[in-house]
């Protein structure tokens, strides 16, 4: 059953990403932002290096009518070679348990299309986890992927500060929950609560009229 599936997800990721070099799904840039889907996303890897490390879990939470769904949401753990991932897992906690129960990436990354499209996609420094997922995507599926993206840095009124905040000390600024972090999930829950604090000004507002990248 699988396998018809991937198959069939596949043959039509290949003939959209065949029919334009830049996937917009069915986003909507004159839509207003509170009736947008937003996808927050994070991920955990090996490593920091974009060439050599791989991603090792993705966590994602679905964002519709500024409200943040806690039905849907994602959270995969990808097969990896446990000797890459042995030094990241004293920084993440993933067991090696985890790792080797996990889904093949192929597998992993057709839920991971499934699950985002037809959504503008957020993170903190979104730009390193989705250049860390499209790099899978090319490999195992050779699929050349970009997204609508927003990192919720560029929405942050003092971001022409000298220093980067870090993710902790931005809810702590809004005084909004912290929960375990390095964990794909927790984290892509703490940036949801912090984009939706960030974004509600821009709330009747079209969507191009946010800072979106193409990434």
């Amino acid at each position: 059953m699988w396998q018809v599936l991937q198959t069939t997800l596949k043959a039509t990721y290949q003939r959209l990403f065949s029919q334009k070099k830049t996937l917009s799904w069915e986003v909507d840039l004159n839509q207003k932002v509170k009736d947008t889907t937003f996808v927050v996303i994070d991920t955990e890897t090996t490593g920091l290096d974009l060439k050599k490390d791989e991603v090792l879990s993705v966590g994602a939470y679905k964002i519709r009518d500024l409200t943040l769904s806690f039905s849907e949401r994602l959270h995969l753990y990808l097969k990896t070679d446990l000797i890459k991932a042995e030094e990241s897992i004293k920084i993440h906690g993933i067991t090696p348990d985890k790792l080797k129960q996990g889904l093949e990436k192929k597998e992993a990354l057709l839920k991971l299309l499934e699950f985002i499209k037809g959504s503008v996609l957020v993170g903190y420094f979104l730009e390193f986890d989705i250049e860390m997922l499209k790099k899978h995507f090319q490999k195992e599926l050779n699929l050349k992927v970009s997204f609508y993206g927003l990192d919720v840095l560029d929405l942050y009124p003092q971001k022409s500060l000298d220093r980067i905040p870090k993710l902790i000390e931005l809810l702590e600024a809004y005084n909004l929950p912290k929960t375990y972090f390095h964990s794909a999930l927790e984290d892509s829950y703490m940036t949801a609560l912090l984009f939706l604090k960030l974004v509600y000004s821009y709330q009747n507002k079209k969507l191009k009229k946010l800072p979106l990248k193409i990434i």
